[in-house]
């Protein structure tokens, strides 16, 4: 994903960065964006949907937003969900 992003010029990231008793994937604290890259494997279970739901309140109470994509799209290399991110990105930092 940390190619991805960069391919499609997305500002890098710090990874796995602790915020509370959470880790996440990717963030941007200055824009207060966190991105999981959430696969099947793990998260296709009912402890781990809601343990990452618990996470997301957490974080979005302390005023993150936490986007999401797919280990899967991660993997196939799609730019599309990687210009999404900066898409969002861009429109936080305009705000």
């Amino acid at each position: 994903m940390a190619r991805l992003l960069d391919a499609a010029g997305v500002p890098t990231p710090a990874c796995h960065l602790p915020i509370g008793p959470y880790e996440v994937d990717f963030a941007w604290p200055e824009a207060l964006v966190a991105l999981e890259v959430d696969g099947w494997a793990v998260h296709g279970r009912r402890e781990a949907f809601e343990a990452d739901r618990r996470r997301d309140l957490h974080l979005q109470a302390l005023g993150w937003r936490v986007l999401h994509v797919s280990a899967a799209a991660a993997l196939r290399g799609s730019l599309v969900t990687a210009r999404h991110v900066a898409e969002v990105l861009m429109v936080i930092q305009a705000a």
